[in-house]
């Protein structure tokens, strides 16, 4: 007989498919085969049918569907044979070979000792058993958890079967199918990163970083969360090409390796299956399988949990302390080695468990379990519910008392080391500990645990003077505090030895390094609450913060609130004195320092003031319990007026004026003139405002947040000049994103309009035109809807260079042409010169240089008049291209030189790559091979970096023919890489050049 779930429930005997009948005896199957070999309690199966709610003939109906499966079995003669009777319940016989989940289990656990090709086999042998959704037509919400664990355990085995063909150089093989599981399964990272290595290795480098992007994006967009470490590591790994992605690299000691997401370490033990696999039955136990068979013992190896967190700083003064926990922890018999720390919050506790338990952990080589109790919150049972599935188990009981039992079992004979920091009331503790040695157990609580002996229970106090005034050398240092030796004890003793008000101080001090020791010492002599609040209760945080809060002055408690309520980690002063609605140049200097000596601030590079995470909550909280709505709405209206006023002088700067930018209407004026924000700004315009990035993106959400849409939408749209020149792509989407939300809501249709225009600017400078397309067309439409001429101009512009790239060069003119008199009835030269460059390039492209050069001329004119650098970086960038068409390199060269430094001076990171381009195949066209290699591969490399496509293609292109030209075999490879990314975002006409390069 064959039963498998790995799919629908089937069962087969002598090669047909026995009939179950209905949903309730399928659901007591699938139960009993989850289980087999294994006693099913009667009162679980009813839980399985009905859940928590059963009819009062629950019992008798299982066991009539026990009758009826037992004659589907042809199991119904006394003894029977199969489906036994076990108090308190039934037990399901299968022998090896029987069940397709206990087949996957032991290939699975076969292919971990197995070489790498062996290993792959095997583990296609295994996934072949599957034939869809484990349990797909059994309805049961006890098993529906289960049956997403054993998909878990299925993803897993693709997984490493995966990891197994990218060892074995089946990259090019495997893109595909690793594609098809990115789709299926978006949020599993490990995927994402072995499709990057495969496309990598495939020598598929833009796509691979494509494939970042769109996960990272994704991330973003859906969950507000960004890639793991690994997979960043990967990224940077592939931008660089380093040389430990290739296929067979020898990781040798002290030779680091890039590794993706997921994969095992080296020399990790390989993971058996989660709990769920059947038991087989040796001979001698299949006739009699006594209750307490089932514990997890005879089930494989479990997993083996590391769950204690890392500790990052020296112990200071608990040597004694260390050393006795390490003694408790010693078994002395058999019964459970148990060490409670006991003591108030904030002396330490969590502190000296973690150090004692990462120093016993070699000692418990079966694992540490970890968790957070939070004075009591969390329910015993959820918490077992953690522990029993990090140990490998997955069909768990509802109860309490069940879970605890079965947790002991479990751990039972284990050298395994369980920490339940912060815990509450003695009930709660008792339930989630082993039952005795060799396991052993750590606790950390206010409270002293009911019952223990003495000897088991550490209560640690406040740290003695001595270690104390360390506390404070260590922040203050140890010149300072030699000055003034008797300050330091003495604020030792005001602090009560408690390590986290000396962590306060000794802060405020460091945060002030003009004041004396002494200044504080006197300050907090006249406290009234200050630090005996952060000694009381279980909101030590909170009482010490809102005790600083309290003595504030009315203007620091004010300007505290605001910081808070923008959200934002930094704040500058300029933006210190719009939240409190001051002076803008020196308003806020009094209320910053106060701040920073209560530690509630902290200076930061470039003259700017940190808040922590933790700090910035409180402050939001009591901005809303102390201000109404209103007031809260134009505090953050202030900080976004003057934030648009600089970011609208950057771009005014920058650009050399308003031009080819859609502006709000009707927002609140702004305290910050052009001459203040001059001063601010200084002479490098986008780098401060890149500095001031985290406050753009705080700015537009808090505005979206707070109903100020006309705003908001202005903000994002201003922050593009940042966002275009750096690449900040995924800023500029989110900002976008969030702006246009707000606008709908709003009802605001022009900033919705512009908001589309701003998406669809974003798609072109990812050059994704295919997708640009419809997004300029409903720009456009709601552009036309509301009679906005410039906005319109603007996105036919685009839409033109859509269908430039795709090769339409005729539409692209026509657009052009109907842009053009827009632009001229608003009055945007800039703008209109963007467009003659456009044009001029069109008619280069189609080998009419002459149409080109006048067009180009008008618009170098332009630019140089209204003062738009980066236009005339661009038309220079175009002018240079024309010369090289009629063969004169050096005066290509010229051009491109001067292009190269305006992009230089106003940081046009983009521009710098178009021009450094250019610049390359100048000097190959004057026989300046090596220069021309070594600019082409930095313009190549920039590309990359930034994520800019179409010139990666293109400066691949121009690298692969100047390669080709010597016969170098690398060129292949840029060539077939450029055409790849000029297929990929449906640039014809350059992937048709791409194309007869590779055909030569």
């Amino acid at each position: 007989m064959r039963f498998r779930i790995l799919g629908p429930l089937v069962i087969e005997r002598d090669g047909g498919e026995l009939h179950l009948g209905g949903g309730l005896q399928r659901v007591v199957m699938a139960l009993l085969l989850l289980e087999a070999n294994r006693i099913v309690p009667l009162d679980r199966l009813i839980e399985a049918a009905w859940g928590h709610a059963p009819p009062g003939t629950a019992r008798n109906q299982i066991q009539i569907r026990v009758f009826q499966l037992r004659r589907a079995l042809d199991d119904t003669v006394q003894p029977f044979q199969v489906l036994l009777t076990r108090p308190p319940g039934y037990l399901l016989k299968v022998g090896p070979g029987s069940l397709d989940l206990a087949d996957f289990d032991a290939l699975v656990a076969r292919a971990q000792e197995e070489d790498a090709e062996r290993a792959a086999a095997t583990l296609r042998e295994a996934l072949a058993l599957w034939r869809g959704p484990a349990l797909a037509d059994v309805e049961s919400d006890l098993l529906l958890p289960i049956a997403h664990d054993l998909e878990e355990r299925r993803l897993l085995a693709r997984e490493r079967l995966a990891d197994l063909d990218l060892e074995l150089g089946r990259h090019q093989q495997l893109v595909g199918e690793l594609r098809r599981m990115v789709q299926d399964h978006p949020l599993r990272e490990r995927p994402h990163g072995q499709l990057m290595l495969a496309l990598y290795r495939s020598g598929r480098q833009a796509e691979a970083l494509d494939a970042f992007r769109d996960y990272r994006g994704m991330l973003l967009d859906t969950l507000g969360l960004e890639p793991g470490d690994e997979l960043r590591r990967l990224e940077l790994a592939i931008l660089n090409q380093d040389a430990s992605l290739a296929l067979g690299y020898d990781t040798a000691p002290g030779r680091p390796a890039v590794r993706l997401p997921g994969a095992p370490h080296p020399g990790d033990a390989p993971v058996p299956p989660d709990d769920g696999a059947p038991e087989q039955p040796d001979e001698e136990s299949r006739e009699e399988h006594e209750p307490g068979d089932e514990a997890a013992g005879g089930r494989g190896l479990p997993p083996v949990p590391r769950q204690l967190p890392p500790v990052f700083s020296p112990l200071s003064g608990r040597d004694a302390e260390l050393e006795r926990v390490a003694a408790m922890l010693r078994p002395g018999g058999s019964a459970l080695p148990l060490a409670a720390i006991v003591g108030r919050a904030g002396v330490g506790k969590s502190e000296l468990a973690l150090h004692a338990a990462h120093r016993a952990a070699a000692d418990f080589p079966d694992g540490q379990l970890y968790i957070d109790l939070r004075a009591g919150e969390l329910q015993p049972a959820d918490v077992l519910g953690r522990f029993l599935r990090a140990l490998g188990l997955t069909s768990l009981p509802r109860g309490l008392e069940e879970r605890s039992a079965l947790f002991r079992s479990t751990v039972a004979g284990s050298r395994l080391l369980v920490v339940l920091d912060n815990a509450g009331p003695s009930p709660g503790v008792w339930p989630l500990l082993p039952g005795a040695a060799p396991c052993a157990a750590l606790v950390t609580t206010r409270e002293r645990p009911v019952g223990l002996p003495g000897r088991q229970v550490l209560r640690l106090d406040v740290l003695g003077e001595r270690h104390a005034a360390d506390l404070i050398v260590q922040d203050i240092g140890p010149a300072r505090a030699a000055r003034e030796p008797d300050a330091v004890r003495t604020l030792a003793q005001q602090c009560g030895g408690l390590p986290l008000a000396l962590r306060i101080a000794g802060a405020r001090l460091a945060a002030r390094p003009r004041w004396r020791v002494e200044t504080l010492v006197a300050q907090l002599a006249d406290s009234r609450t200050a630090l005996d609040a952060l000694t009381h209760g279980d909101v030590e945080v909170r009482a010490s913060l809102d005790v600083s809060y309290a003595a504030l002055s009315p203007r620091a408690r004010l300007l505290f609130r605001r910081i808070g309520l923008l959200g934002c980690p930094q704040v500058a002063p300029w933006l210190a004195a719009a939240l409190c609605d001051a002076d803008p140049a020196d308003g806020v200097s009094g209320p910053l320092a106060e701040l920073t000596d209560a530690s509630l601030l902290r200076r930061t590079a470039g003259g700017r003031y940190g808040m922590h995470d933790l700090v910035r909550a409180f402050a939001e909280e009591r901005a809303h319990a102390e201000e109404t709505r209103e007031q809260r709405a134009m505090t953050v209206e202030r900080a976004c007026t003057a934030l648009l006023a600089l970011a609208e002088r950057v771009h005014e700067r920058h650009y050399g004026g308003f031009f080819t930018m859609l502006r709000g209407k009707g927002t609140a004026t702004s305290a910050v003139t052009a001459e203040l924000a001059d001063t601010l700004i200084g002479e490098q315009p986008l780098p401060w405002l890149d500095e001031e990035r985290a406050v753009l993106l705080a700015a537009v959400r808090q505005a979206g947040a707070h109903g100020l849409d006309e705003l908001c939408w202005n903000l994002a749209m201003t922050a593009v000049t940042l966002f275009e020149a750096y690449g900040h792509f995924d800023d500029w989407r989110s900002v976008s994103e969030q702006a246009r939300r707000a606008c709908v809501a709003a009802g605001n249709a022009r900033g919705e309009a512009a908001m589309v225009y701003s998406l669809s600017s974003l798609l072109l400078f990812e050059q994704r035109y295919t997708e640009a397309g419809p997004l300029l067309r409903d720009a456009i439409r709601l552009f036309g809807d509301i009679g906005e001429i410039q906005g319109r101009a603007l996105a036919l512009r685009n839409l033109a260079l859509v269908e430039r790239v795709g090769g339409r060069a005729e539409v692209a003119l026509a657009r052009y042409a109907e842009a053009l008199p827009l632009l001229r009835a608003v009055g945007d030269r800039a703008a209109e010169a963007h467009v003659l460059v456009n044009v001029a390039a069109v008619h280069l492209e189609g080998d009419r240089p002459g149409e080109a050069e006048p067009l180009l001329e008008r618009a170098l004119a332009t630019f140089r008049a209204e003062g738009v650098p980066r236009g005339e970086a661009q038309t220079l960038t175009r002018i240079a291209e024309l010369a090289l068409r009629r063969g004169d390199a050096a005066a290509a060269k010229e051009s491109f030189a001067r292009a190269a430094a305006i992009v230089g001076a106003v940081h046009d990171r983009i521009g710098e790559v178009y021009v450094l381009h250019g610049l390359g195949e100048a000097q190959a066209a004057l026989g300046e091979s090596e220069q021309a290699e070594a600019t082409l591969r930095q313009a190549l490399a920039l590309a990359v970096r930034l994520g800019e496509r179409h010139i990666q293609g293109r400066a691949g292109l121009s690298l692969g023919l100047l390669l080709g030209g010597r016969g170098d075999p690398e060129a292949a490879e840029h060539l077939r890489t450029a055409h790849e990314l000029f297929a990929g975002m449906g640039a014809e006409r350059w992937r048709a050049r791409a194309a007869e390069a590779l055909a030569r």
